[in-house]
């Protein structure tokens, strides 16, 4: 019989520790040694178990006290503000639990929207450069338009890095409003790659409807700019030089007498060769007359005609 009683009474401590709840209350002040056993036994149980939940209890692992998961309980309010403190926080929002954070400052960020990142009509945002407040990058209107906020708040600068590949797709035009207009279908609009073809830094000024700051252009394929055009800007100048290196040369001479070889030498000669050339006389008396080109070098070009002409319009290429 004694034996059966041990027996019985160790089946209702184990169970007792298997099932009982975290009670602070025990062992009381007036529970002996020997009962106080039991009792706290189940409450190192209870506190392993609420331990366990989303986290890493293996007693003694690497791992020990490490989150597994973070489960939120049910959805609360706003939090108050607190100094020098952020919430990471559920709420509902239109019935569904969202992610939410909120600084010591009162800001409150919705991180979710019905499995996305931000909410409809609202604006993705980054900090100003002054970390005095926010710039609005773009948001989703209710028509599912990507709209950009005033194009003053865009930057005026893209930026790679080395053997970097910028590639712009869907985006057909930015409207007056600054909305996109997109294709159902990504396409390709623009690349631009960094292959050394960009000045030191592989930046690309972006302002007024043009691209700044690019190399000259070396090979097929590549972008030329006005800098790689001798002038950069015509101003009436006798001769202008190409990307390629083709040379146009052009000019007006005065008067021309009949049956003389006149000549124009050149300002700055062809430095390699001369391809072409054309001459044509100017005369208000309507004369019927051609006038002929006689001689072309990388210096000079000769005419010559049977009739008189008010003045000489010549032309040369060359390189």
């Amino acid at each position: 019989m004694k034996k059966n009683i041990i027996r019985i009474t160790l089946i209702l401590c184990l169970c007792t520790i298997a099932y009982a709840a975290w009670d602070k209350d025990k062992p009381s002040s007036s529970t002996s040694l020997r009962a106080s056993n039991p009792e706290i036994l189940a409450n190192w149980s209870a506190l392993e178990t609420a331990l366990s939940q989303d986290h890493e209890f293996s007693t003694g692992g690497s791992n020990t006290g490490k989150h597994t998961q973070i489960t939120f309980d049910d959805p609360i309010s706003t939090p108050g503000d607190v100094a020098n403190e952020g919430v990471l926080y559920i709420k509902d929002v239109s019935a569904v639990v969202e992610l939410h954070f909120k600084d010591e400052s009162g800001n409150e960020i919705q991180l979710t929207s019905a499995g996305n990142r931000i909410a409809n009509n609202v604006n993705f945002s980054a900090t100003n450069n002054a970390g005095t407040g926010s710039v609005n990058i773009f948001s989703v209107n209710a028509s599912d338009e990507v709209i950009l906020p005033t194009i003053t708040n865009l930057s005026d600068n893209v930026v790679m890095a080395d053997a970097k590949t910028l590639t712009v797709e869907t985006i057909i035009a930015v409207d007056a409003t600054g909305l996109l207009l997109q294709n159902d279908t990504p396409t390709t609009l623009l690349t631009l790659t960094d292959a050394g073809g960009l000045t030191a830094g592989g930046a690309l000024a972006m302002g007024s409807n043009k691209i700044t700051g690019l190399a000259d252009a070396t090979s097929s394929g590549d972008a030329i700019h006005l800098g790689q055009y001798t002038p950069s800007a015509y101003a009436g100048e006798e001769s202008v030089t190409f990307p390629n290196g083709l040379i146009f040369k052009q000019g007006i001479a005065g008067a021309y007498t009949a049956a003389a070889v006149d000549s124009v030498t050149f300002a700055v000669a062809f430095p390699t060769a001369v391809i072409s050339g054309s001459v044509t006389g100017e005369d208000t008396s309507n004369n019927a007359d051609y006038m002929t080109l006689r001689g072309l070098s990388t210096t000079q070009i000769e005419y010559s005609s049977s009739s008189d002409f008010n003045s000489v319009h010549w032309q040369a290429w060359g390189h």
